[in-house]
């Protein structure tokens, strides 16, 4: 998409249109939108939900099992395999739970991200659409100017929403361990 946009701004300043731009400076505000992998994301929540989803029917047919296990095994043997299962059970519904939100937040993150990125590839289309046949070089730096700023706004909004929603991500999925062992509590 940058690309385009440059290749755009190099034709008509071949042209004699006046535009003021440095490649770098324009393609840098697009440099983690283009490294950020929105399909493999989306991939990534889809995995993560199909386990959380799996996790969950596995509690299911573990309390199921500890809801059985008394009617099969008495004894000593039978109350203690009993406990054993009903905590591991107690265990796997609190990681189900705890990886059911994390994957909901994920999924929310990957639609509005969605979204944001469906709206900078349409300011990205207009603002490396082609010029009207016949305009002057003048007109031509004009206009190529306002779509640089365009382009340049999209680009910093994108970046800092891709950012700013993986930074939530990753620190909703912080353990209370991980943050006493990095010295944030």
């Amino acid at each position: 998409m940058i690309d385009d946009l440059l290749a755009l701004l190099h034709s008509w300043v071949d042209r004699g249109a006046v535009v003021d731009y440095d490649d770098e400076q324009v393609a840098a505000p697009h440099t983690v939108i283009a490294a950020f992998d929105a399909a493999g994301f989306d991939d990534d929540v889809a995995r993560l939900t199909a386990g959380a989803e799996h996790l969950q029917r596995l509690g299911d047919r573990l309390g199921g099992v500890c809801a059985d296990l008394p009617e099969v095994w008495s004894g000593p043997g039978g109350v203690s395999a009993a406990t054993a299962a009903g905590r591991l059970h107690e265990e796997l519904a609190a990681a189900a739970d705890q990886l059911t939100v994390q994957a909901r937040t994920a999924a929310t993150a990957a639609a509005v991200l969605g979204e944001v990125l469906g709206e900078y590839r349409t300011v990205m289309a207009a603002a490396a659409a082609p010029l009207a046949v016949g305009t002057s070089p003048q007109a031509a730096g004009d206009e190529l100017s306002a779509r640089l700023d365009a382009a340049r706004a999209a680009g910093l909004a994108t970046e800092r929403a891709v950012r700013e929603s993986l930074d939530v991500l990753a620190d909703q999925w912080r353990t209370a361990g991980e943050l006493i062992l990095a010295g944030g509590r």
